[in-house]
């Protein structure tokens, strides 16, 4: 009975992360456009002293088909795979942070971003590894696609029509460094707590 328990309280069957994230990501996304400025990812102001932007750029997008693409991205991810790690607050963190340091560091020149992509991406990564562990169906295929997909984005640039339904330029670095966190992620977990 004890190991319900643990079990239960460990994973639980319901998840609030997400919804809690698709309600504050709208919310974000309602603001007027100054605001969401004061929260996106800008390389000379987090050089000045404006590290919250390493983490509130993540929650921010450039207009509405741009935040749906993440959300329900990730919402698919979770219904398909329901027995897969829920993405909570502190992976979130993980990733988040972990996309946004990658970029400073990594890519110099780009002096702006904002979006869940490099978070989704790093989420895609660590339910396809925990897939491929626990050998749950689904799990190479969906490391054959997200391979593929970073293969073809660092090779040939963004997937065709993307540019197009966000209105803007995708930062495909931003999905490359969110899946290198989530295999990490994978990675720092002991089997017996995934």
């Amino acid at each position: 009975m004890a190991s319900r328990r643990v079990k239960a309280i460990r994973r639980p069957d319901w998840d609030l992360a997400l919804p809690g994230l698709s309600l504050l990501t709208a919310f974000i996304t309602l603001l007027p456009g100054q605001t969401q400025q004061w929260l996106r990812y800008e390389r000379s102001l987090i050089e000045s002293g404006e590290l919250w932007r390493l983490l509130t750029a993540h929650l921010t997008h450039l207009n509405w088909s741009h935040l749906l693409l993440n959300l329900l991205t990730l919402w698919l991810i979770r219904l398909l795979f329901p027995r897969s790690p829920t993405l909570q607050p502190i992976s979130f963190l993980w990733l988040a942070l972990a996309t946004s340091c990658g970029l400073f560091v990594l890519n110099p020149d780009l002096q702006w971003y904002l979006g869940l992509s490099g978070v989704l991406h790093g989420y895609l990564a660590w339910v396809a590894l925990h897939l491929l562990r626990h050998a749950q169906p689904g799990g190479g295929l969906l490391t054959a696609l997200l391979l593929g997909k970073l293969g073809w984005e660092q090779l040939l640039g963004p997937m065709p029509g993307s540019e197009a339904m966000i209105s803007a330029n995708v930062v495909v670095d931003a999905h490359l460094y969110g899946s290198i966190a989530g295999a990490l992620l994978w990675a720092a977990q002991p089997k017996t707590i995934e």
